[in-house]
């Protein structure tokens, strides 16, 4: 099966995947609804809102909100900042490794991941990235964390453990977030250019 066969066989299995969890959701009535809301203003070294990606760490009740400058960390269940772990030129992607006791936080406009203490907020560490630093997952089978670059179309493998660069990897197109397969790997997407 050639390549382009592969990406549109891929996006059909994942709208199908998509439609099935959409069915038996509503399926078991389960609807979504908003419960709350909560408001933030700018964040600390920036002079507008910015927001990019949100993760959630069901376990510590946490939520890491990718706001540019910084990160911003807030309580899930009261809305209430725990704190913020700054210094970025252009943060995007936060991936957590409670295994580890880590956080990688990547930052685009320095071609960096930070790496940070989950219980103190700190940043412990950095590893040299490519430019436009953006997504981020950790692979549990591995024990890696990989970046997606997307200028440089490639993504960056750092060791969860050590922090230390394993390998890049170059890929055909726009690496851009990634999803979780499973036991091992995950699928990432081909955005159009435009």
């Amino acid at each position: 099966m050639n390549r382009y066969r592969l990406r549109i066989f891929a996006s059909c299995a994942a709208a199908l995947c998509s439609a099935a969890m959409g069915l038996s959701l509503a399926a078991a009535g389960g609807e979504y609804h908003l419960l709350k809301t909560y408001s933030f203003g700018a964040a600390p070294g920036s002079a507008t809102e910015y927001f990019d990606y949100v993760t959630v760490d069901p376990q510590a009740r946490r939520v890491y909100l990718s706001r540019g400058t910084s990160v911003q960390v807030i309580d899930a269940d009261t809305g209430a900042s725990l704190g913020f772990i700054p210094g970025f030129k252009r943060q995007h992607g936060v991936a957590l490794v409670p295994e580890f006791n880590r956080g990688f936080v990547t930052d685009g406009g320095a071609a960096k991941i930070s790496i940070f203490d989950l219980k103190t907020l700190k940043t412990v560490g950095e590893a040299k990235s490519d430019p436009d630093t953006d997504c981020i997952v950790y692979d549990p089978a591995s024990k890696d964390v990989f970046s997606m670059n997307g200028d440089s179309h490639d993504s960056t493998v750092v060791n969860a453990r050590t922090g230390e660069v394993v390998k890049t990897i170059s890929w055909e197109g726009l690496p851009s977030s990634p999803c979780r397969t499973g036991a091992a790997g995950f699928m990432r997407t081909w955005p159009t250019r435009t």
